[in-house]
């Protein structure tokens, strides 16, 4: 409290009008009193003057002038009166001197008062009747002293009402003023305890009244606030706010990590300062230049290859205009449409190739080799085997658009490994012999079961075995392995065959992707097997992997859940 400026310049001001207020009442009590002092004074000496004059004129009528200086050597008494009597020649006795010596002359600065001596004498006498200012002087300096000594208890009456008062007044101001400062700071539970009734209780009820608004709307400012930052950070596109000149002013994580902001803390810097990407102030220019909206697409340039769609449109009013900037990863999106451009491309190609053998193999039947008895049967014969292979390549792509979109039904159960390598074994063991293949198996120690569907499990290992047994050449091995990893079985088919370039690797297990194409169409095959083994594993929760070295071989793993 003591602490309060308020409090301390109320005080003073009190203080120094309490003080004024006494000094003018001592000032004007003591002229005052000074003036009635001397007024009574001036009063008593008529009236002992007129008495005395009696007594010496009643003298001088019996007596001499002797007896009457006698007379006025005694007249003054214990009193602060001295009375003279005064001739031609100057005093002739004095009250103050009754010893016989000679009188003192008049003092000008008295307070007196002088009358003639009437009668018959021939001389003329007068009387003096005077008191001395010291007397005064004395009386008054005794009022004055009685009356400082009351003026300053009163003061002291007065400056400790002037505490009680500035205390009372300034203690609601100061509860008051730390509520607003706590609210400053964000603590809206801060109580006002003022309860009077007067202009200050009033304001304090404005207060909390206010208080309590404040609180509420801030609350709900943050709830928004909260509920606008967890919309944006969900979000995956990016989202980025800039003023009028160009200072960010909110840039939700997507676009953070779009942009690859030089520093986390960019709110408030300038877009030029926080990325130097050409097409994004490119963008931003046009906007600020009249553009209602700027939509364009460009590649990031990153280490990883990134193709972005951005958007810049102007938002708020004329007073406080803005842009805002939404960026979109389309780099995905284009991969598909390349592949879907590539897919069509190639099942264009590859349905098309069959289809014209058979075309043209029935084109020369129609045109005579019908009846040819040597080579009739032969394009018959070459005619079938197209439409098994196109029949082939459209089973292929249906089964692979229905595991892709997860229309295929899956039968989830317990598999045991060995079997199911078992027939497939059997079901391509003519294919190898006939190709010279040694086809084997490793099986481990312990029997092993894993979670997937017994027909898709056979599905990804005889297309793997047949794809090994297509490019490993005569006197080569296929072997089939499968063993524990921590809670997984790993599935893998190594083969001697020509093996994989790394730079292919990448993509052998993409639709139609054949590293030697002309080789890969005259083995066979659509082109989707790897593809399909692929898409499987992932439908039973697995992965694949390859590993291979060109002219040794290569090695086909797929790691599923075991039981």
């Amino acid at each position: 409290m003591t602490s309060s400026s308020l409090f301390w310049k109320v005080l003073l001001v009190y203080a120094v009008l309490n003080g004024a207020l006494v000094g003018l009442f001592l000032f004007i009590f003591t002229n005052r009193q000074q003036h009635d002092l001397e007024s009574t004074t001036q009063a008593r000496l008529r009236d002992a003057a007129q008495f005395v004059r009696a007594a010496i004129e009643q003298q001088l009528k019996t007596g001499t002038i002797d007896e009457a200086a006698r007379f006025v050597r005694h007249a003054g008494g214990d009193s602060n009166i001295r009375v003279m009597l005064i001739g031609r020649r100057g005093p002739i006795a004095d009250s103050w001197h009754t010893d016989g010596h000679e009188p003192l002359p008049e003092r000008p600065d008295a307070l007196f008062f002088e009358q003639p001596i009437r009668g018959d004498v021939a001389i003329p006498y007068r009387i003096r009747l005077e008191v001395q200012q010291e007397v005064i002087d004395g009386t008054v300096m005794e009022a004055r002293q009685s009356a400082f000594l009351w003026a300053l208890g009163l003061g002291v009456l007065a400056v400790g009402l002037t505490w009680s008062f500035a205390r009372q007044m300034t203690l609601p101001l100061a509860d008051l003023t730390a509520g607003a400062e706590a609210m400053l700071q964000g603590n809206y539970e801060h109580r006002v305890s003022v309860t009077s009734e007067d202009e200050i209780g009033t304001l304090a009820n404005a207060f909390r009244k206010l208080q309590q608004e404040l609180s509420q709307r801030f609350r709900q400012l943050q709830e928004s606030n909260q509920r606008l930052t967890a919309v944006l950070s969900a979000m995956e596109e990016g989202v980025i706010a800039i003023d009028s000149d160009e200072r960010i002013l909110m840039a939700n994580d997507a676009g953070r990590q779009m942009l690859e902001f030089v520093t986390p803390d960019v709110v408030g810097r300038p877009l030029l300062e926080a990325t130097r990407w050409l097409a994004i102030h490119e963008a931003v220019s046009e906007v600020v230049n009249g553009a209602p909206s700027v939509q364009t697409e460009f590649e990031a340039p990153t280490l990883q290859r990134r193709v972005l769609e951005l958007t810049a449109n102007h938002f708020g009013g004329a007073t406080n205009p803005g842009i805002v900037i939404v960026l979109r990863d389309v780099s995905e999106l284009r991969r598909l449409e390349n592949l879907r451009r590539e897919f069509v491309a190639n099942v264009s190609h590859e349905l098309k190739t069959p289809l014209s053998s058979i075309k043209a193999y029935a084109e020369t039947l129609r045109l005579g080799a019908l009846y040819d008895s040597d080579n009739n049967l032969k394009f018959i014969g070459r005619i079938e085997e197209q439409a098994d292979r196109l029949q082939e390549l459209i089973v292929d792509l249906i089964h692979i658009a229905r595991v892709e979109t997860g229309r295929e039904t899956f039968e989830i159960a317990e598999v045991p490994v060995a079997s199911v390598v078992e027939r497939v074994r059997a079901s391509l063991a003519d294919t190898a012999a006939s190709r010279q293949i040694s086809l084997r198996i490793a099986p481990p120690a312990n029997p092993l079961m894993i979670k997937a569907d017994e027909d898709g499990l056979y599905t990804i290992l005889s297309n793997l075995v047949d794809n090994a047994l297509k490019y490993t050449p005569a006197g080569g091995s296929v072997e089939i392995r499968w063993s524990p990893e921590g809670k997984s079985v790993v599935l893998s088919v190594v083969d001697t065959g020509i093996g994989i370039a790394p730079e292919f690797q990448a993509r052998v297990f993409e639709r139609f992707y054949r590293v030697d194409k002309a080789r890969s169409r005259e083995l066979g095959g659509t082109g989707l097997g790897l593809s399909i083994v692929k898409h499987l594993a992932q439908a039973f929760g697995g992965q694949v992997g390859l590993t291979s070295k060109v002219g040794a071989g290569s090695t086909f793993s797929v790691r599923l859940p075991g039981a």
